[in-house]
């Protein structure tokens, strides 16, 4: 992981877990949620539900965007500045992404535990291009 997510997942979340590579949220939105099946397990070190966290950096065409899973409190989160569409594609591919993991750990996972959150205590930008 990226020293600067590193020290992003620990001042936000009081923890120490993983992020993904941006290349992610390409590969899936282009392909589809099984692309990433081969790759996911190396990036996380294992079964994704012993983590606490999954940080998504996601690179949208005029800015980035922060996708969170948050497992100790069945969240996903998107702290998005600019509030658009794409949180909406995020909570799918989250939640997909999930199903698909917990099928691949035989964990069971039950999404009508999970809500979904745009964070609110982000900055939020007045103009798309700043």
């Amino acid at each position: 992981m990226l020293p600067c997510l590193q020290l992003l997942t620990c001042l936000l979340f009081d923890t120490s877990d993983s992020a993904l590579s941006s290349y992610w949220y390409h590969k899936v939105r282009t392909k589809s949620i099984k692309s990433v099946t081969g790759w996911t397990p190396k990036k996380v070190n294992g079964n994704v539900f012993r983590r606490d966290i999954l940080l998504f950096p996601l690179s949208l065409p005029c800015h980035w965007v922060l996708g969170v899973i948050d497992f100790r409190q069945n969240k996903i989160l998107v702290y998005d500045s600019v509030q658009n569409a794409y949180q909406h594609n995020f909570k799918t591919y989250a939640v997909d992404f999930l199903k698909m993991e917990a099928e691949r750990n035989g964990v069971e996972f039950d999404v009508s535990t999970w809500v979904f959150h745009q964070a609110v205590h982000n900055p939020v930008q007045v103009r798309r291009m700043e």
